[in-house]
């Protein structure tokens, strides 16, 4: 079974409730670190991997990793992957999109891959502002003549 956990910083490691009544939510924690030899497979996404916990990417078997420009979440992609060294994640912030680097158990060294674009992109622009524009003002005394 694959689980995929997509915005994963927001379901590791955290604290739901306020001062009177909280809940610490660790339950992804132990399915990330127990479910494999059951036969569970988690895939973790997310855009700031210094917000997960050390534990949960310590058992990360492969990482696809994206540019980062973050010094925080770089340097926890290295303490969690042995294969990357700094070296590797100073490239980290230069990555444009589509290019990522391959780290893992599998693979003895970073491998640079460049990711092509899908036939049919998903759609997942971000709004649209151009309704925003002020209204074209032209120059006039501000009169109006009647007609």
């Amino acid at each position: 079974m694959v689980v995929a956990v997509d915005e994963a910083h927001q379901f590791f490691d955290v604290t739901v409730g306020d001062e009177f009544a909280s809940t610490h939510l660790n339950a992804f924690d132990g399915i990330a670190k127990e479910g494999r030899k059951y036969g569970l497979t988690v895939c973790v996404a997310t855009q700031r991997p210094g917000d997960l916990p050390s534990g949960v990417l310590s058992q990360v078997g492969m990482t696809i990793v994206h540019r980062l420009a973050d010094g925080r979440d770089r340097q926890r992609i290295e303490q969690a992957a042995a294969e990357i060294d700094q070296s590797a994640t100073k490239l980290l912030p230069g990555l444009v999109p589509g290019e990522a680097i391959l780290v893992g158990v599998d693979f003895p060294v970073p491998v640079s891959v460049h990711i092509q674009k899908p036939v049919s992109p998903p759609a997942s622009d971000g709004p649209d502002y151009g309704a925003w524009k002020a209204p074209s003002t032209t120059p006039s005394s501000g009169v109006r003549k009647a007609t």
